[in-house]
């Protein structure tokens, strides 16, 4: 089939501006009836120690760089966790998957960003909670980016309250995206300072990034839960939010494509690269006075677009015209 007849099928509804800096991953959607415990927190003895690697890749994150202020996830259930040891890093990376060992996945000069060692968290049941990290990392634009998470809870001595775990999105599950990885173990295993991953697992945990001084590009769509509320495709007959963020009343211009480049390629006179291949573009308007724009469509509900992967990318126009990153939308049949 003729790589440009799907793709305007998908965009033959014009899209409509409506009005809402931050990337979304895999989703800007916190739905889901599953939720990991190992990671984050935790609600078995099992896995009181954990260290944790998670890996976003360069497509995906603002490709003219910027600072990462914050990150943001979903609990299952309102509670608190205390911690003897818990532990963000964030480092650049070149690998497009995570070795299991974890150090081959981090440069050396990996930063610690939040930490909250000796101390409780409390969550927020089903919405999202935010790390405001203690120090913000300076993203490159150019490389993957990968997180570590560390934790330890002593619960002989401190034990939880609260049965908290983070939201995931797990079936059908997405085999296109980096899988993490985690070793854990009851408390004094010594997990959480392990150098072997004990489980890759291709569970995608929800995230938000928080940046600032770079305009993002969010996807969000409506979630066929009939039977699973925790899929990770995109079904027919959706609607698609596209959500750009950047400064107020800047416009942009919104494109998408069916193949994503190996490299970003650069343009002269543009902040940051382009990803798609051959981008379309489908529609464009002003962002609103507190700098957000939506585009929303619907896709068709046609049988022959299972399986078809939709890559999507924007540039606004501020004082230079800066691209931002891109979001992927694979169909599925539901």
């Amino acid at each position: 089939m003729p790589r440009t007849l799907p793709l305007l099928s998908l965009l033959a509804a014009l899209p409509v501006a409506t009005a809402q800096t931050y990337t979304a991953h895999p989703i800007d959607n916190l739905a889901s009836s599953t939720s990991q415990n190992i990671p984050i927190a935790g609600n078995s003895a099992s896995w009181d120690e954990a260290r944790s690697q998670f890996l976003w890749t360069a497509p995906f994150l603002p490709p003219a760089g910027g600072l990462l202020t914050a990150i943001e996830l979903v609990p299952n259930v309102t509670g608190s966790t205390p911690y003897e040891q818990f532990e963000i890093w964030l480092d650049h990376t070149q690998n497009s998957t995570l070795s299991t060992t974890f150090a081959n996945n981090l440069s050396g000069n990996q930063i610690l960003v939040y930490s909250a060692s000796l101390g409780s968290i409390q969550w927020t049941g089903g919405t999202w909670n935010q790390f405001v990290l203690q120090t913000p990392f300076a993203y490159d634009g150019q490389s993957n980016l990968v997180m570590e998470v560390r934790k330890k809870i002593n619960r002989p001595n401190n034990p939880p309250t609260s049965t908290v775990s983070h939201r995931v999105l797990v079936w059908p599950r997405r085999a296109d995206l980096p899988v993490p990885i985690w070793a854990y173990g009851a408390y004094g295993s010594g997990a959480a300072n392990a150098a072997m991953a004990t489980t890759s697992y291709n569970t995608q945990m929800l995230f938000r990034l928080q940046w600032l001084g770079t305009p993002t590009l969010a996807i969000n769509s409506t979630r066929d839960i009939t039977g699973n509320a925790s899929r990770s495709y995109f079904h027919l007959g959706a609607v698609w939010t596209l959500t750009t963020r950047g400064l107020p009343n800047e416009f942009y211009l919104a494109a998408a494509d069916f193949g994503l480049s190996p490299v970003g390629l650069p343009i002269p006179g543009l902040a940051g690269e382009l990803w798609l291949l051959s981008p379309v573009i489908y529609g464009g308007a002003f962002l609103d006075p507190t700098g957000v724009g939506a585009l929303t469509f619907t896709i068709p509900n046609d049988p022959t677009l299972v399986g078809v992967k939709v890559f999507l990318q924007n540039g606004v126009l501020g004082s230079t015209f800066a691209m931002t990153n891109a979001v992927d939308a694979p169909i599925a049949a539901y």
